[in-house]
């Protein structure tokens, strides 16, 4: 998926993390209209990753809008949420 990653309609960026002492992944991408975004998450190949890996994870997601706020602010605003959504699972 990411070799192709430019290719798709939208899509701007994308970056993978890792925090292996918590077991924790992430991904963040950045897509030119909400529209871009829901394609993607609808797409046969999202579906099918989604399929292939659901059993073995748990999948949380926020998005936001940019806007004048600054990217460190917004990141921290998303990683917040993120935390609250995670901790209501436990």
């Amino acid at each position: 998926m990411y070799l192709t990653w430019r290719t798709r309609p939208g899509a701007i960026d994308l970056l993978v993390g890792l925090d292996a002492r918590r077991r924790v992944s992430w991904t963040l991408t950045t897509w030119e209209t909400p529209r871009d975004l829901r394609r993607f998450l609808t797409s046969p190949e999202h579906q099918a990753t989604v399929r292939r890996f659901g059993a073995r994870m748990t999948g949380l997601s926020v998005s936001a809008q940019l806007d004048e706020t600054p990217l460190v602010q917004l990141w921290a605003q998303l990683r917040s949420q993120l935390e609250a959504r995670a901790s209501t699972r436990a």
